[in-house]
């Protein structure tokens, strides 16, 4: 029998508690569930860890400028191509307001895996860090051991391991079996190695196209417990084959980010905390015509 998981986002985000880890899925600007991150901050759930698989941005930076982190485990935080480091992510790294574990890529995906397969550590090549001070910087991430096997020495990473995974996909059943137009991304990982798996979806498809769509069924609805279906609920980070990021928005997110906290807070007010709704969300960032002009062509 098929479970119908399909929940509602103030719900869902009822239920997290404050001092959660918590990984969030897509890459960079594209394919993250901003509309879960921002229930988090209405909500006022603090003291998180954060975890990034790959590369992220603007998901990680709110949450910070939020005030809501203590602790960030991910490769890179910034704006490919706008701006560099994050702003609300170095003015606190700065300050030394969270705590910033160093690690590289590799690390944070072998960890993930790590996680994933219930292992108590993941190795891989030592020569790809060797040059570089992150076993200095980390020495809990980086550990080098002998493999019995051929005597040469190996980097392993420990277990990373997320109470909560938030992910985006762009086509999901009612059961959470989730179809991705683009990227999977690490959310297959993230998946896998979390406790629990909200996700977020653009639509809605019958049970039963995941036998047409198993190719681009990155994640299987056994991982997930949370299904929410809601508009654009990635803006302004893009998703994949159905819209893309909103630039405006996110210049428009980085002009008070830079500006400073008091300035910060402005935009949270207005953006993130008066929306009673996603809908109102929307409205106030242009409505359906702010959309349309960010759609592509794609879907199914």
């Amino acid at each position: 029998m098929r479970i119908d998981k399909r929940q509602d986002v103030k719900e869902v985000v009822e239920t997290i508690k404050s001092g959660s880890t918590i990984a969030i899925g897509g890459v960079h600007y594209h394919n993250s569930p901003m509309l879960v991150i921002r229930e988090l901050i209405r909500q006022n759930v603090t003291d998180l860890t954060l975890i990034g698989g790959f590369s992220l941005s603007i998901q990680i930076d709110m949450l910070i400028g939020a005030g809501l982190v203590k602790k960030v485990i991910c490769p890179y935080v910034g704006f490919e191509g706008y701006t560099g480091i994050a702003p609300n992510f170095r003015r606190a790294a700065e300050n030394n307001e969270i705590e910033i574990v160093e690690l590289e890529e590799g690390a944070s995906l072998y960890g993930l895996k790590a996680a994933a397969h219930g292992l108590p550590f993941h190795p891989f090549q030592s020569n790809v860090i060797d040059e570089t001070d992150f076993p200095i910087k980390s020495p809990e991430i980086y550990k080098k051991v002998t493999s019995p096997f051929n005597n040469k020495s190996y980097y392993v990473v420990p277990p990373i391991k997320p109470d909560i995974a938030l992910l985006h996909t762009q086509y999901a059943d009612m059961s959470g079996n989730a179809i991705y137009l683009g990227a999977g991304s690490v959310d297959t990982t993230l998946a896998e190695a979390s406790d629990r798996v909200i996700m977020t979806c653009d639509d809605l498809v019958p049970l039963g196209w995941i036998k047409q769509e198993y190719v681009r069924t990155h994640v299987i609805g056994h991982f997930i417990t949370d299904l929410i279906h809601e508009w654009a609920p990635t803006h302004p980070c893009s998703s994949h084959g159905i819209y893309k990021h909103d630039s405006q928005h996110i210049q428009l997110y980085l002009k008070h980010a830079k500006e400073g906290k008091e300035s910060f807070q402005e935009y949270l007010k207005k953006y993130v905390l008066e929306p009673k709704n996603q809908r109102w969300y929307i409205k106030l960032i242009g409505g359906k015509q702010q959309l349309e002009k960010l759609k592509v062509e794609g879907g199914l």
